[in-house]
């Protein structure tokens, strides 16, 4: 009887061991298991963090970077507008100068010439009268050369004839030295002249 107490004893004593070493040892691989899962966990949220703010300090210098050449280069293309703009400016008010000079010069010569007159001779004029030699003959020619200031000794008369009606003659001279024709339009008024009514000049015959 004692020794069937005794093992009976020591068999459940057996047991009980084997169930808290169980015990035990499923609370060390849940903890254990805990503990490596937290830890991949928190080595995992640090590389993605790390990651994170290394593409976002990435992103945001390639940002700054790309505005930067774009306001750049869009200062540079305002600027280049600018300096074109101010290129086509002048030029054309230069343009604009120099035609207004030539203008202004052409009318002076105009002015100069519109109104002349040559004072007749003539007694009895007949203003529609293109003999050569004759007096209102030389008082046209007269006038051609006030309108143009040349003279004989440097133009030939290419033409003089009627200019359109009983009062007004048309004479065309070129200049020996330049080759250039003027065209010159005169009127008679009685009892003053034959008067310059306008001259212009060409590279070619005007008639």
């Amino acid at each position: 009887m004692g020794r069937r107490s005794e093992y009976r004893r020591s068999k459940r004593i057996n047991r009980i061991l084997n169930i808290a070493i169980i015990i035990v040892t499923v609370l060390i691989l849940f903890l254990g298991g805990n503990l490596a899962v937290n830890w991949f966990s928190s080595d995992q949220a640090a590389v993605d963090e790390q990651e994170s703010s290394s593409g976002q300090s990435g992103d945001g210098q390639t940002i700054e970077e790309g505005d930067e050449e774009g306001s750049t280069a869009a200062n540079d293309d305002g600027d280049s507008d600018n300096d074109a703009s101010e290129e086509e400016n002048n030029e054309d008010e230069n343009s604009s100068e120099e035609n207004d000079e030539e203008e202004q010069s052409e009318d002076e010569e105009t002015e100069e010439t519109e109104g002349d007159t040559v004072p007749t001779q003539q007694e009895n004029p007949s203003p529609n009268d293109f003999t050569r030699g004759s007096q209102n003959w030389n008082e046209m020619e007269s006038a051609l050369y006030l309108a143009t200031g040349l003279n004989e000794s440097n133009s030939t008369l290419m033409w003089l004839g009627n200019g359109g009606s009983t009062t007004s003659a048309r004479g065309v001279l070129l200049d020996n030295n330049t080759g250039t024709y003027y065209d010159v339009h005169l009127q008679w008024e009685d009892n003053v002249g034959w008067t310059v009514v306008s001259s212009s000049e060409s590279a070619t015959d005007p008639r």
